[in-house]
């Protein structure tokens, strides 16, 4: 319900001229949220607490997410995330991956070890972009400017 109610939101603001910053910030505010519940959730149903490389994954994304938000506020003075292509990737296939790990009860190695090699280029990403833009502008797409 969180993923279809994030891209429709996103989709309807952006169609229909509806975009405010207060919205960009609560978006951002509520992915923070759905990846909370979302690890949370791995946590409580599969075996992710005794797969080390897993928690070394996740550890690494959510410091540089922490980074992304602190560089975000200190530069740009303002909280948000920007949602590039491959951010918005990283939460599809999170959406898609957290049934089947909870579904089998364990975290499944390629899909997870891929997801995690996805959300760490994305978060990278996203630092390069704070890091070399002179404005913030939390619709960039990716790093290229596509």
């Amino acid at each position: 319900m969180c993923g279809i109610s994030d891209i429709m939101d996103g989709y309807l603001a952006r169609r229909y001229k509806w975009e405010t910053r207060f919205g960009e910030q609560l978006d951002s505010f509520s992915d923070a949220v759905f990846y909370g519940v979302i690890i949370y959730m791995m946590i409580a149903y599969t075996d992710m607490i005794d797969t080390q490389w897993a928690i070394i994954g996740i550890a690494i994304v959510m410091i540089l997410r922490i980074i992304n938000f602190i560089i975000t506020k200190v530069k740009f003075k303002t909280w948000g995330s920007i949602h590039t292509l491959a951010n918005k990737a990283t939460g599809i296939l999170l959406y898609l991956y957290m049934p089947a790990a909870i579904i089998h009860n364990t975290i499944l190695f390629v899909p997870g070890l891929a997801l995690c090699f996805i959300a760490l280029v994305s978060s990278t990403e996203e630092t390069i972009i704070l890091l070399t833009s002179k404005q913030y502008n939390a619709n960039q797409k990716s790093i290229f400017r596509i």
